[in-house]
């Protein structure tokens, strides 16, 4: 069975492949195809795409203008975009073993291994000075790299990289020496000489930029989340606002909140965000949703609502609360425009760990308004309570804000 992957996301994904320039040399390395690993996969794939159509028949009835049904039908989308991207993920892979291919490019001084998929693919740059070890192996029958045959690996900075499949000798001398005398051997091509500028009537530019600001609970984006969040206090101590109200509108922060978090992944992956952004949409929204309901029937309307509580009513909850979330989203945009991308904090953030970054925040944000809201429905008076509960969400989203924004 092959297990060849043409799936690799820690390299940089490009729509085409690169255009060969001058001095450097292109090679389309042979590739091993199984007739029983496609079919493997082929069935695989289509093991995977069956459950959409129970939820397809599940959600071909719609919501009947309940929360509990609204909540229902967004939990089944959300499930069946994360659901996509294993599929979509597992039809590469399958469409790879009948069509993909591997090509390195050649220049002075670097080794680029690109994996493919109708002209689309992943792309590993490699520097000659740390390549060492460059050999043909011949795995052994226990080996994972049993499905390559003989094949081309070297060392790279402690770990080792494999490429091509099914190399006899000789291709395997002409590739080595290829790569020893264009890539190992010989420094990067140095940039050219920028053409000579007449400087004698420039004034000299005074850089009057100010300087990047440092995060701290004066910074521009520390203030703006602290006035945010007082909103709420001002509607609980004049607006008669409940903890229902409170609860229902760091749930709808908590969307936002998601939602600038796809914004910094596409800054950060680009075309890897199509695939990891949809996974964080469909696994995130399916976290809202449930919690949704819970707050509602909770916090709002109570266990004895039995779910029957109307989609009218939810409307009428977020309009009422619409000016407190604008300033909420406000604040995260502040910081959003101020830090990640006027401090340049998408530099050297890897994709995986961006994604992850809100349900930190988001997990200790909600633990303390859960064990606040309890609170607030033992007192005779919740008043004290609720205002002690949103400074404590505050200090929380504070240090969750200073602990994101510091180096």
């Amino acid at each position: 069975m092959s297990n060849q992957s043409l799936i690799n996301i820690d390299g940089e994904f490009e729509l085409r492949p690169p255009k060969i320039q001058k001095g450097e040399i292109f090679r389309a390395l042979p590739f091993k195809r199984s007739v029983l690993g496609s079919l493997f996969m082929g069935g695989f794939f289509a093991a995977f795409c069956a459950p959409f159509f129970f939820i397809g028949e599940m959600m071909g009835a719609g919501p009947d203008g309940s929360l509990f049904a609204l909540v229902t039908l967004m939990f089944s989308l959300f499930w069946m975009m994360g659901w996509s991207v294993a599929v979509s993920l597992i039809g590469m892979l399958f469409l790879g073993t009948l069509f993909g291919r591997e090509t390195i490019y050649l220049s002075p001084g670097q080794l680029t291994l690109r994996r493919e998929l109708f002209g689309a693919g992943f792309a590993m740059t490699f520097r000659g000075d740390r390549i060492s070890n460059l050999r043909r192996e011949e795995p052994d029958k226990a080996s994972p790299k049993t499905w390559r045959g003989p094949h081309m690996c070297f060392e790279n900075e402690g770990e080792t990289v494999y490429f091509g499949s099914n190399i006899d000798r000789r291709k395997a001398e002409l590739l080595t020496e290829e790569i020893d005398q264009l890539v190992i051997k010989q420094p990067p091509a140095e940039p050219g000489p920028e053409p000579e500028t007449d400087t004698s009537n420039l004034q000299p530019i005074v850089d009057e930029a100010s300087p990047i600001e440092d995060i701290s609970l004066t910074s521009t984006s520390a203030i703006a989340l602290i006035l945010a969040n007082a909103v709420p206090i001002l509607g609980v101590l004049f607006l008669g606002w409940t903890v229902g109200n409170v609860m229902l509108l760091y749930w709808a922060e908590s969307a936002v909140i998601g939602a600038f978090n796809i914004a910094k992944m596409w800054i950060i992956g680009r075309w890897v965000a199509l695939f990891m952004g949809v996974f964080f949409i469909g696994h995130f929204g399916g976290f809202m949703v449930g919690h949704l309901l819970f707050i509602y029937g909770f916090f709002i309307k109570g266990p004895e609502s039995g779910g029957g509580i109307s989609l009218s009513e939810v409307l009428g909850d977020f309009v009422f609360l619409l000016p407190a979330l604008i300033a909420l989203f406000a604040s995260h945009g502040v910081s959003f425009f101020l830090n990640f991308l006027g401090r340049r904090e998408y530099v050297g953030r890897r994709m995986n760990d961006q994604m992850m970054e809100p349900y930190r925040r988001v997990f200790v944000m909600h633990l303390t308004l859960i064990f606040g809201a309890f609170l607030t429905m033992v007192f005779s008076n919740p008043l004290p309570v609720l205002v002690l509960m949103i400074f404590l969400k505050v200090g929380a989203d504070l240090k969750a804000h200073m602990g994101e924004h510091t180096d």
